[in-house]
């Protein structure tokens, strides 16, 4: 049985009239999903628009979503963690972990979830605080091209009304695109990023959340080799001036070699805060979110990927 929250509430996925797919936390790891570019194993309406920069990553739902170049532009699938919105599922591309369940909502949403749910919306929700015994939890990953991951999660009481929780985690990872220029690979990824909630219960029927988290991701994207040589420049016949002599690598299908004429850096931070109150009134709950988030991002690119200035 899984317990869903689509409509604000606590209640069983079967019962819930809306189209919805809910994966719980085991299920993720068990099929190794480990960042939402993964998420359409899950559910067969969402796709992920990837791009090379972590700000212009998007979802889109049963076809619909929102390209864009601007970071000004909401997308139409919002990205909801523990019921606080983000601007860009790129803030919480690598920090996925410790997850209680994930629901994909196929939109539109926009009357529960927002003015930028109106293709749907993809609600993450994190593990709560262990009120009841202490547990850990460590993961180790290696791989190939140079990929090493590391998780770590601890989590109990601290006293009959307090309880905290921490999440942690590293990742890197080689690109294999090398610049001829330096000898080094690009498109090198670097995240790490800490989560941590504190539970406080003053009386029955009363709990309040405090909830923080910080991560950086840095990567020196993006190193995109030439494979297809350009067509005649013109009707005159002169030969286009995108071939090897003027990339300074080869041109060809299997091409994994670029030269660039400036530094390629990039990174994003992303940071923020919440505090959550659950007040049961009768029959019902009074739920109070209040939030605030902060995502930076900063690039340099070499955008036409060859020596020329």
């Amino acid at each position: 049985e899984i317990i869903v929250t689509a409509q604000k509430r606590e209640e069983r996925l079967q019962s819930v009239p809306v189209s919805i797919q809910a994966v719980t936390g085991e299920t993720l790891s068990t099929m190794a999903i480990t960042t939402p570019k993964d998420f359409g194993q899950i559910s067969p309406t969402l796709n992920f628009q990837a791009a090379d920069e972590a700000r212009l990553f998007n979802f889109s739902i049963r076809g619909i979503g929102t390209d864009t170049f601007s970071m000004a532009v909401e997308p139409s699938v919002s990205s909801i963690v523990d019921g606080v919105v983000y601007t860009r599922i790129g803030a919480v591309f690598d920090g996925l972990g410790d997850l209680e369940r994930v629901e994909v909502l196929n939109g539109p949403q926009g009357t529960l979830q927002g003015k930028n749910a109106s293709a749907g919306a993809v609600s993450i929700i994190t593990k709560a605080p262990n009120r009841s015994e202490f547990q850990g939890r460590a993961e180790l990953g290696i791989a190939e091209h140079g990929e090493y991951s590391g998780k770590l999660m601890l989590t109990g009481p601290i006293n009959d009304k307090l309880a905290f929780r921490l999440f942690g985690y590293y990742l890197s990872e080689d690109g294999i695109v090398k610049d001829v220029r330096t000898g080094k690979t690009v498109n090198n990824v670097e995240s790490y990023g800490v989560r941590g909630k504190l539970l406080f219960e003053p009386s029955d029927g009363v709990t309040f959340t405090l909830a923080g988290d910080w991560s950086h991701r840095k990567a020196d994207c993006c190193g995109e080799p030439i494979r297809i040589a350009s067509a005649d420049a013109n009707a005159g016949g002169t030969v286009g001036n995108v071939t090897a002599a003027f990339t300074g690598t080869p041109v060809g299908p299997l091409n994994r070699l670029v030269a660039f004429d400036t530094l390629q850096e990039g990174y994003q931070k992303n940071r923020g805060v919440s505090l959550t109150g659950d007040i049961e009134i009768g029959d019902h709950t009074l739920t109070t979110i209040t939030a605030y988030r902060q995502f930076r991002d900063f690039a340099i690119r070499d955008r036409d990927g060859t020596p020329a200035p």
